[in-house]
């Protein structure tokens, strides 16, 4: 097999947890490489980005980079890296696509240059998004019963209020200035 011209990966982690750990990341990378060694792809670089911030450099670069020169494959270790909404990886699919650029997803094991690859592409996107959407409403659901029963639910605390513990507590100097 012929190495491919120019293979660039992708990689991301969602939490500062992750990226201080770097568990996350050496995997990605780890895997990424292994993959492109076992089959003779010539990996050029890896983009990263590091939190769930909607405007990363990373894609933003790699982006720059499928348009300006010859690519002839993406990968990624997983869909979940790529983006959360499923409109804005395929948006970033039919690029690809545009640029006859190949797709390559690892932990779903799939390419998009088959019609099985593109169907379990839009399946694994649409659970994906679904995901995002459960995990966002259970963390509103907590913050809202934490509001309730006057509980701190985020790290700052609001004018008005002071942190005892776990717990916040009216300041009356501040709420009578908001008064």
């Amino acid at each position: 097999m012929n190495k491919m011209k120019k293979v660039i990966g992708y990689i991301r982690v969602s939490t500062e947890y992750q990226k201080l750990k770097e568990n996350s990341i050496n995997n990605q990378i780890k895997s990424i490489n292994e993959y492109c060694n076992r089959n003779d792809f010539d990996l050029v670089e890896i983009f990263e980005d590091n939190g769930m911030i909607s405007n990363r450099i990373g894609l933003t670069e790699m982006i720059d980079k499928i348009k300006s020169e010859n690519i002839d494959c993406v990968i990624v270790y997983s869909l979940s890296r790529l983006g959360r909404k499923l409109k804005d990886v395929i948006q970033f699919i039919e690029l690809l696509e545009k640029k006859n650029i190949k797709f390559i997803s690892l932990k779903e094991n799939f390419n998009s240059n088959d019609i099985v690859g593109k169907l379990m592409f839009n399946i694994l996107g649409s659970i994906n998004e679904f995901e995002v959407n459960i995990l966002s409403q259970r963390i509103s659901d907590v913050k809202q019963y934490k509001k309730s029963v006057k509980a701190v639910y985020c790290g700052k605390i609001l004018f008005g209020t002071d942190r005892i513990d776990n717990k916040l507590v009216k300041n009356d100097k501040e709420f009578k200035v908001l008064e």
